[in-house]
């Protein structure tokens, strides 16, 4: 065999090979250099910055499932909702920019749950709200109930509300039905009917679900404080229970409410047990007292009862609302009942 000589063992590659390998070394180069910068960026941040961080992560894919008692995200990490709710979208009409500046308060202190209430007698007027708020809880990663509602001062519309609640609660979840962050109520503060009739209700709310994995939230009856039948609830999947618990007038009768409760236990109890709950509206007194020590006292008691179990809390209210309000006055300053939600979310959260 002939022996070569050493430039005939040289076979270069054509042009199209070494431009290839150009092309791959610079994009390994550019990928090396950012991740250097994303480690030197990371290591200078605070604390609470890499806090931040984590909880963006963890809330990448902003999804809300039931499974048994228990909601998930889409990666099935356990979710705790700890939120507020607001008739702005309702009955309310103060300043939209006050509205969205208390909002931006929340989220910046890890409030992960906004709920608002809806009239649906006034609804198309809300919808580019509704649709803005809708917009915004997805791109903040916050999770969001929509619920219709019915003031007091007109207990005399229950009939014809009941007629409409269905198909309007059926138009938004069509309208939404690309976002997977989304609760719907079905009555916030259901009232002189009875428990068949509110069965009744649920059902054709039911039935209108464009996906199966759409989330009902079904509060008590009584303004939300109790639920007659756990059992007839037992064949829905995908649902909330939703209580509202006030249980005295004032701070007089609290006193006795909260030394009774204490012996007996609380109304979700043995829900709990079977379904996710929240509780969606609390404090000691629904009359007068609002904020009084002992109130703020048995907020804080419910948001430790709560917690031990693991159950989601929304507060009410953000609107401006006095003393009932998370916020002092016209302004982005957290109140003292306040200050018990935003202490809430650091001991969930953080």
């Amino acid at each position: 065999m002939k022996k070569l000589k050493k430039k005939e063992n040289i076979i270069f590659p054509p042009k199209i090979f070494w431009g290839v390998l150009i092309i791959i070394t610079i994009l390994l180069t550019h990928t090396i250099i950012q991740k250097i910068f994303f480690i030197k960026k990371i290591n200078n941040l605070s604390i609470k910055n890499k806090r931040e961080l984590k909880y963006a992560k963890d809330s990448k894919k902003h999804q809300i499932k039931v499974i048994g008692n228990r909601l998930f995200d889409s990666e099935n990490k356990k979710i705790i909702l700890i939120g507020a709710s607001t008739q702005f979208f309702g009955y309310h009409i103060y300043s939209e920019n006050l509205f969205w500046e208390r909002y931006e308060k929340l989220v910046k202190n890890k409030v992960n749950l906004i709920t608002i209430f809806i009239n649906i007698n006034n609804l198309q007027s809300k919808m580019r709200y509704i649709d803005k708020i809708v917009e915004k809880t997805h791109k903040d990663k916050v999770y969001l109930i929509i619920t219709p509602t019915l003031s007091a001062e007109e207990d005399e519309l229950i009939k014809k509300f009941l007629e409409l609640i269905p198909n309007n609660i059926e138009n938004l979840m069509k309208r939404y039905k690309d976002k997977s962050h989304i609760m719907y109520g079905i009555w916030a503060e259901p009232r002189d009917i009875s428990w068949n009739t509110y069965i009744d209700l649920i059902r054709k709310v039911y039935s209108k679900r464009q996906k199966k994995d759409t989330i009902l939230v079904v509060s008590g009856i009584d303004w939300g404080a109790r639920f007659h039948s756990l059992d007839d609830l037992v064949n829905f999947g995908n649902i909330i229970l939703n209580y509202h618990y006030y249980p005295a007038r004032n701070e007089e009768e609290l006193k006795e409410a909260f030394k009774y409760l204490k012996e007996v236990g609380l109304p979700w109890d043995r829900a709990w047990k079977k379904f996710p709950v929240i509780i969606g509206e609390f404090g000691g007194v629904w009359g007068n007292d609002f904020s009084s020590k002992l109130d703020l006292e048995f907020i804080r008691y419910i948001c430790d009862q709560a917690i031990k179990k693991e159950l989601s809390l929304s507060f009410y209210t953000i609107d401006p609302e006095g003393k009932l309000s998370i916020f002092n006055d016209e302004t982005t300053n957290f109140s003292e009942k306040g200050k018990i939600l935003i202490d809430l979310t650091k001991r969930v959260f953080y």
